[in-house]
């Protein structure tokens, strides 16, 4: 997955500018006009709104934090280290400063501001969506995805954002070639140079957005798919929407149906995408989703994301992924291992939104902050690996790549299991920088064939926290 391909959205219910209303703390702060503080001895705190999973930010990302609320609740915030915690109310539009005392001594300014639900299901959605699996090439989506196979930027292939190999994209490039210097390309060229990471928000954050009379609409159930403050799609839209016209991409899109439908089968029939999520039930049975997308285009490179939303009882999510075209079968894999093996990335993206939800139990115990309060022991400086910068992101990136040859083993001979886990070793250590992976991928494999018949997954983490632990005093 990632950071050369993934970005990891930080487990959606906030982002940016820390604020609240009702502030409390647990050791006792009644003096409104002070500027509420917290300690810490690391460059991270954690919070939880309400019944929420745990959300793990770095000190050093933007300190403009957020988190989504609304009006009809009461919103219950803890933000906590690993020595102190405050608790405090927070409301729609509401923003508060407050300041965190990093080792006795440092001092970082921070605000906390609620803001709009990414997502709000109503009744007909969930009567529609419930108990479903939907694979799809939405229009906006590909328009987007066009438009960025404009740019400069992706023609110059540094960021290897596109392929560029098939029929598909000499077909885009046929029909647009001529619209490469429109403002909205060049726009977009601009802001993906300056930060790359615009790639993943505006493809996500054009999800909300459909045609209706020829004229793009947002959507009355999602807001913003990124967990950004705001919709970062949006303010492109007028200039989408010309490019739309200017182009007739409508018309482009919709010669390519067939050829779209056809991709989204091979995810349906031939990676087996039920055989994946049931697999994620089974093993992580205390985590439960109503709903799954998987949102590709025919464009997209080797860039994956994944977004959970979480709104009253409807759980969704929503996987952003690369079609799994086939190079070569270079493993000599027979053909239900090659598909197998073809389809670890959408796997490597879903189960993140098990893997989480699942760690947010232990990440504040004594035996995960010991095994991985270094993460430099872990990580590689100078690789893709170094972008894991916490205790968290780091072992979640472990698990994800691990957890595939738990995966692997249950579905292919040992013959070939091997073969394709040799393949993933040595990519997570040589390419990727996680220069103990083959050891810890070793454990847990271990553990995972011998565990009792009514253990899961999940079951496996305290053991493997444990051996963590372990693993690093040697």
């Amino acid at each position: 997955m990632k950071p050369t391909t993934k970005i990891s959205f930080l487990m959606l219910y906030l982002s940016l500018v820390l604020i609240v209303s009702c502030i409390s703390r647990e050791d006792t702060n009644n003096d409104s006009n002070k500027l509420l503080t917290i300690k810490t001895n690391k460059k991270s705190l954690n919070f939880k709104i309400n019944d929420n999973s745990v959300t793990t930010w770095d000190l050093d990302d933007d300190n403009d934090w957020f988190a989504e609320t609304n009006n009809e609740e009461k919103n219950r915030v803890k933000l906590f280290s690993e020595i102190d915690s405050i608790r405090f109310d927070l409301n729609l539009n509401e923003t508060n400063a407050f300041k965190v005392i990093l080792d006795k001594h440092d001092t970082i300014s921070l605000t906390f501001k609620g803001v709009p639900y990414r997502a709000i299901f109503n009744e007909d959605y969930i009567n529609m969506y419930s108990d479903k699996t939907v694979v799809e090439v939405p229009e906006i989506h590909e328009l987007i995805n066009i438009i960025i196979a404009l740019t400069e930027l992706s023609q110059s292939n540094k960021q290897r954002l596109v392929v560029k190999h098939t029929q598909y994209y000499k077909d885009v490039i046929s029909w647009f070639s001529e619209f490469q210097d429109e403002d909205v390309v060049k726009q977009v060229d601009s802001l993906l140079d300056d930060d790359i990471m615009r790639y993943f928000k505006y493809k996500m954050d054009s999800y909300p957005f459909h045609f209706k009379d020829n004229i793009i609409k947002k959507s009355n159930i999602y807001n913003r798919v990124t967990t950004s403050k705001e919709n970062t799609f949006e303010f492109l839209l007028e200039d989408i929407q010309r490019f739309a016209e200017k182009t007739d991409f409508k018309a482009f899109y919709d010669r390519h149906k067939a050829f779209y439908n056809s991709q989204i089968v091979f995810f349906e029939k031939d990676i087996k995408t039920t055989r994946i999520l049931d697999w994620l039930n089974k093993n992580f049975p205390s985590t439960k989703y109503d709903c799954f997308k998987i949102v590709f285009s025919p464009l997209v490179g080797g860039n994956q994301s994944v977004a959970k939303f979480k709104y009253d009882y409807f759980n969704e999510i929503q996987a952003y992924v690369n079609y799994p075209y086939q190079r070569n079968n270079s493993l000599n894999l027979s053909k239900d291992a090659n598909m197998l093996n073809r389809g670890v990335i959408l796997f490597t993206e879903l189960n993140h939104g098990y893997i989480n939800p699942e760690l947010d139990k232990y990440v504040l115990s004594k035996d995960f902050v010991e095994a991985f309060s270094n993460v430099d022991f872990w990580t590689t400086k100078g690789t893709p690996s170094e972008y894991y910068s916490s205790g968290y992101k780091c072992f979640a990136e472990y698990l994800n790549w691990s957890l595939v040859s738990l995966y692997l083993m249950d579905f292919s001979t040992e013959k070939e299991f091997d073969i394709m886990v040799d393949k993933i070793v040595k990519q997570q250590i040589d390419h990727r920088g996680f220069k103990h992976f083959r050891e810890f991928n070793a454990c847990f494999i271990s553990l995972y064939r011998n565990k009792k018949k009514q253990e899961t997954v999940a079951d496996l983490y305290p053991k493997l926290i444990e051996w963590s632990k372990q693993y690093t005093l040697k």
